[in-house]
């Protein structure tokens, strides 16, 4: 109310040329109080909108809260899965007349489920069969609205978080501007120029449009002109900051990671890999792992003194662009470690079932079943089941595990025990297996200064021994430490918990 009297008044103060009539004053004096009116319907109307807006997203924000380890999976998944895209509309007569913004998620048929369990978690969106794909669509402009909500509250790690920006900048400039572009382009367009697709695929403005409607126009072509595939630029905000966390990590997984067994050697390996301009990401994500999985004091020496955790570079290859990949393939810290990390929480996607094979392989490997040929025979079986093997559309026929065999698996006996120290010994001959041994060395010097070492040699080298001879006074004790020349030199197992190591 306050607004129409001072919009009124200033109707009073309106002075007209000189020789206006008064039908003329009239006119305008109706016209003018007539915008008044309608600015405070407008301002009423759209004020109660915004209240209603307001305590909708205090709803949905606690929902985000409430759901935060879903949320944070959901951006991880996006990260591997998604896509933003701005699309240019035509009408039945081939003119463009409006955009389409649309999130899609799209999957392999087989995981179907998980596209609807993800859109009843959010409650929005629209899952799609189509052949072998099946894809989670969001196009509705109040369920983009959500969507930002999210993606506001979970940043994207990767470069993906750029296209996420453009994608947010352009649909807001479309929807903001009701009464530049998005009515005008609602309505039958006035005889002219038929707006089709110009030249390099540009769309030129509508001509009814403003001059304010046409730069909004125009950045959101050049938005959509510089997203996904036609990025050119990747440099992230100033503001933005790299948050793994236990669930996104398991999200990205679900999307890019790979659980497998690499058959020539009998070597279990996990594998994620993402393009080249995420390596900022792996080495977040390397960071994270070090400090989240549980490694004790002497595992973390190791770690940060070997490529236990390794990430790779690869070139890229004919269409492919180069890519990072972080590895981890020691199997110290995958059964010990990463498995029991992983193995209580919810995969949603068909990778949970390659995790459970993975789970069994890594324990067969860790406990030296393999070396039994009935047991490795079994086990690359197995793995012939995994990843793309297991898709409903593989279409070379896979020879599964029957109960029998798989039962002989669960049940295979340890071929080697896990000595205090980080050696093994072989249970058939009763006799260390040197090569595979976890551990490193901890030198007390006679001044009590404590130095840890990778190797005997370089323990040996400190002590002024032989290090035939030290290994030797090592062999005699298993946890304890030996004293030469006044130095106290000890065995010490890394990536393996619970083993006391003072």
């Amino acid at each position: 109310m306050m607004m129409m009297i001072k919009n009124i008044n200033l109707l009073k103060s309106c002075t007209f040329p000189r020789g206006a009539g008064k039908r003329a004053q009239a006119r305008a004096g109706k016209f003018f109080l007539n915008c008044a009116l309608t600015y405070n319907r407008f301002f009423s109307v759209n004020s109660n909108l915004l209240l209603a807006s307001h305590k909708n997203n205090i709803q949905i924000q606690r929902e985000l809260e409430h759901s935060f380890d879903f949320y944070t999976w959901f951006v991880g998944f996006s990260e591997a899965e998604s896509s933003f895209s701005i699309v240019p509309k035509q009408d039945n007569k081939g003119d463009v007349n409006r955009f389409s913004f649309m999130f899609a998620i799209g999957l392999h048929l087989d995981d179907i489920e998980a596209l609807n369990y993800i859109q009843s978690k959010l409650n929005f969106g629209v899952v799609r069969l189509l052949k072998d794909e099946c894809k989670l669509v969001v196009t509705k402009k109040e369920d983009i609205e959500k969507l930002i909500l999210i993606f506001d509250r979970f940043n994207l790690n990767t470069t993906k978080h750029l296209d996420y920006l453009d994608f947010k900048k352009a649909f807001n400039l479309y929807f903001s501007r009701e009464n530049v572009l998005t009515d005008v382009l609602k309505t039958q367009r006035p005889p002219g120029p038929r707006l089709r697709r110009g030249p390099r695929g540009h769309f030129p403005p509508p001509t009814q449009l403003s001059w304010e409607g046409r730069e909004a126009w125009g950045e959101i072509l050049n938005l959509k002109d510089s997203m996904n595939k036609k990025r050119t630029n990747f440099e992230m905000p100033i503001d933005h900051n790299i948050v793994i966390t236990k669930s996104w990590l398991l999200g990205l997984i679900e999307g890019e990671g790979s659980f497998q067994l690499w058959r020539n050697d009998v070597v279990a390996v996990l594998s994620l890999v993402l393009t080249e301009r995420q390596l900022p990401v792996l080495e977040k994500m390397k960071e994270f792992l070090f400090n989240d999985l549980g490694f004790d004091l002497y595992s973390k020496f190791k770690l940060g003194s070997s490529s236990a955790i390794t990430i790779n570079n690869q070139k890229a290859r004919k269409n492919s662009k180069a890519s990072a990949l972080l590895i981890i393939k020691n199997i110290y810290i995958l059964n010990n470690y990463f498995v029991p990390y992983l193995e209580n929480m919810p995969f949603l996607t068909k990778k949970g079932k390659d995790f459970k094979d993975f789970k069994l392989i890594c324990s067969l490997l860790y406990n030296g079943s393999h070396k039994n040929d009935e047991i490795k025979s079994l086990i690359l079986k197995l793995s012939n089941t995994m990843n793309n093997f297991r898709l409903s559309t593989n279409p070379k026929e896979v020879e599964l595990l029957n109960n029998s065999e798989m039962n002989i698996l669960v049940n295979a006996p340890h071929v080697v025990k896990h000595l205090n120290d980080g050696r093994q010994i072989d249970l058939r001959t009763d006799k260390i297996i040197h090569q595979h041994s976890s551990s490193i060395y901890e030198v007390i010097k006679p001044n009590k200064e404590r130095v840890l070492l990778l190797t005997l040699f370089e323990a040996a080298d400190i002590v002024g021994v032989d290090i035939r001879t030290l290994s030797k006074l090592l062999a005699e004790v298993s946890t304890d430490a030996v004293e030469v020349k006044g130095y106290f030199v000890k065995r010490i197992a890394v990536f393996v918990p619970n083993v006391r190591k003072d």
